[in-house]
Protein backbone atom coordinates (compact mmCIF):
# COMPACT_ATOMS: atom_id res chain seq x y z
CA UNK A 1 0.00 0.00 0.00
CA UNK A 2 2.75 2.49 0.96
CA UNK A 3 4.60 1.72 -2.26
CA UNK A 4 1.59 2.58 -4.45
CA UNK A 5 1.06 5.90 -2.64
CA UNK A 6 4.72 6.83 -3.09
CA UNK A 7 4.64 5.73 -6.73
CA UNK A 8 1.51 7.81 -7.30
CA UNK A 9 3.10 10.88 -5.75
CA UNK A 10 6.23 10.45 -7.84
CA UNK A 11 4.11 10.19 -10.98
CA UNK A 12 2.20 13.32 -10.02
CA UNK A 13 5.37 15.27 -9.23
CA UNK A 14 7.07 14.20 -12.45
CA UNK A 15 4.25 15.83 -14.39
CA UNK A 16 4.98 19.16 -12.69
CA UNK A 17 8.65 18.93 -13.54
CA UNK A 18 7.83 18.58 -17.24
CA UNK A 19 5.47 21.56 -17.31
CA UNK A 20 7.26 24.71 -18.47
CA UNK A 21 7.09 27.72 -16.17
CA UNK A 22 5.36 30.84 -17.43
CA UNK A 23 7.65 33.55 -18.80
CA UNK A 24 6.23 36.16 -16.44
CA UNK A 25 5.18 35.32 -12.91
CA UNK A 26 2.40 37.52 -11.57
CA UNK A 27 1.99 37.12 -7.85
CA UNK A 28 -0.78 39.64 -7.22
CA UNK A 29 -4.47 39.38 -7.84
CA UNK A 30 -5.64 39.48 -11.46
CA UNK A 31 -6.66 42.89 -12.66
CA UNK A 32 -5.06 46.08 -13.86
CA UNK A 33 -1.47 44.83 -13.43
CA UNK A 34 -2.06 41.79 -15.63
CA UNK A 35 -3.89 43.89 -18.22
CA UNK A 36 -0.99 46.35 -18.23
CA UNK A 37 1.47 43.50 -18.67
CA UNK A 38 -0.39 42.21 -21.73
CA UNK A 39 -0.52 45.73 -23.17
CA UNK A 40 3.22 46.17 -22.44
CA UNK A 41 4.15 42.93 -24.19
CA UNK A 42 2.06 43.92 -27.21
CA UNK A 43 3.68 47.37 -27.24
CA UNK A 44 7.18 45.86 -27.09
CA UNK A 45 6.37 43.54 -29.98
CA UNK A 46 5.16 46.57 -31.95
CA UNK A 47 8.26 48.62 -31.09
CA UNK A 48 6.21 51.06 -28.99
CA UNK A 49 8.68 51.24 -26.14
CA UNK A 50 7.40 54.44 -24.51
CA UNK A 51 3.96 52.89 -24.20
CA UNK A 52 5.56 49.71 -22.84
CA UNK A 53 7.46 51.61 -20.14
CA UNK A 54 4.26 53.32 -19.00
CA UNK A 55 2.43 50.00 -18.74
CA UNK A 56 5.35 48.23 -17.06
CA UNK A 57 5.60 50.94 -14.40
CA UNK A 58 1.90 50.34 -13.74
CA UNK A 59 2.61 46.64 -13.23
CA UNK A 60 5.48 47.44 -10.85
CA UNK A 61 3.12 49.32 -8.54
CA UNK A 62 1.58 45.94 -7.67
CA UNK A 63 4.60 43.75 -8.47
CA UNK A 64 7.68 45.67 -7.24
CA UNK A 65 9.71 42.48 -6.79
CA UNK A 66 9.00 40.97 -10.21
CA UNK A 67 12.41 40.59 -11.87
CA UNK A 68 10.81 39.72 -15.22
CA UNK A 69 8.96 43.04 -15.32
CA UNK A 70 12.09 44.99 -14.33
CA UNK A 71 13.94 43.17 -17.13
CA UNK A 72 11.26 44.09 -19.68
CA UNK A 73 11.39 47.69 -18.46
CA UNK A 74 15.17 47.71 -18.91
CA UNK A 75 14.80 46.28 -22.41
CA UNK A 76 12.29 48.98 -23.33
CA UNK A 77 14.46 51.77 -21.95
CA UNK A 78 17.51 50.38 -23.77
CA UNK A 79 15.63 50.27 -27.05
CA UNK A 80 14.64 53.92 -26.48
CA UNK A 81 18.30 54.86 -25.92
CA UNK A 82 17.69 55.62 -22.23
CA UNK A 83 20.76 53.72 -21.12
CA UNK A 84 20.92 54.97 -17.52
CA UNK A 85 17.28 54.02 -16.95
CA UNK A 86 17.91 50.63 -18.62
CA UNK A 87 20.91 49.97 -16.40
CA UNK A 88 18.91 50.83 -13.29
CA UNK A 89 16.10 48.47 -14.31
CA UNK A 90 18.49 45.59 -15.08
CA UNK A 91 20.27 46.13 -11.77
CA UNK A 92 16.93 46.02 -9.97
CA UNK A 93 16.05 42.76 -11.76
CA UNK A 94 19.42 41.29 -10.82
CA UNK A 95 19.09 42.42 -7.21
CA UNK A 96 15.83 40.49 -7.03
CA UNK A 97 17.20 37.51 -8.96
CA UNK A 98 20.99 37.52 -9.60
CA UNK A 99 20.60 34.51 -11.91
CA UNK A 100 17.96 36.10 -14.14
CA UNK A 101 19.17 35.00 -17.55
CA UNK A 102 17.37 37.71 -19.51
CA UNK A 103 18.62 40.57 -17.36
CA UNK A 104 22.18 39.24 -17.51
CA UNK A 105 21.98 38.96 -21.30
CA UNK A 106 20.43 42.38 -21.82
CA UNK A 107 22.86 44.05 -19.43
CA UNK A 108 25.65 42.54 -21.51
CA UNK A 109 24.03 43.92 -24.66
CA UNK A 110 23.74 47.33 -23.01
CA UNK A 111 27.46 47.22 -22.25
CA UNK A 112 28.14 46.38 -25.90
CA UNK A 113 26.03 49.33 -27.04
CA UNK A 114 28.13 51.56 -24.82
CA UNK A 115 31.41 50.12 -26.12
CA UNK A 116 32.24 48.35 -22.86
CA UNK A 117 33.38 44.99 -24.23
CA UNK A 118 35.07 43.88 -20.98
CA UNK A 119 31.84 44.33 -19.02
CA UNK A 120 29.85 42.53 -21.71
CA UNK A 121 32.26 39.61 -21.44
CA UNK A 122 31.78 39.59 -17.66
CA UNK A 123 28.04 39.19 -18.24
CA UNK A 124 28.76 36.32 -20.62
CA UNK A 125 30.86 34.64 -17.91
CA UNK A 126 27.94 35.02 -15.49
CA UNK A 127 25.62 33.42 -18.01
CA UNK A 128 28.11 30.58 -18.51
CA UNK A 129 27.86 29.86 -14.77
CA UNK A 130 24.07 30.21 -14.71
CA UNK A 131 23.54 27.89 -17.67
CA UNK A 132 26.74 25.87 -18.17
CA UNK A 133 25.14 23.63 -20.78
CA UNK A 134 23.98 26.59 -22.82
CA UNK A 135 20.80 28.61 -23.04
CA UNK A 136 19.29 31.05 -25.49
CA UNK A 137 20.43 34.09 -23.49
CA UNK A 138 24.02 32.91 -23.28
CA UNK A 139 24.10 32.00 -26.97
CA UNK A 140 22.62 35.34 -28.00
CA UNK A 141 25.06 37.42 -25.95
CA UNK A 142 27.99 35.32 -27.16
CA UNK A 143 26.89 35.90 -30.77
CA UNK A 144 26.57 39.65 -30.20
CA UNK A 145 30.06 39.77 -28.69
CA UNK A 146 31.42 37.82 -31.69
CA UNK A 147 29.72 40.26 -34.04
CA UNK A 148 31.50 43.11 -32.26
CA UNK A 149 34.85 41.32 -32.63
CA UNK A 150 35.19 40.46 -28.96
CA UNK A 151 35.65 36.72 -29.40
Amino acid sequence: MKFSVVAGLLTLLSGFALTPAPAIAMTGPPGKAQTSLVVAKTAIDAGEFEKATTELRTVLVNEPDNADVWNMLGFSYRRMGEFDMAWDAYERALTINPNHRGANEYLGELYLQQGQMDLAKQQLKKLAKICPFGCRERNTLEQRIKEEGGI
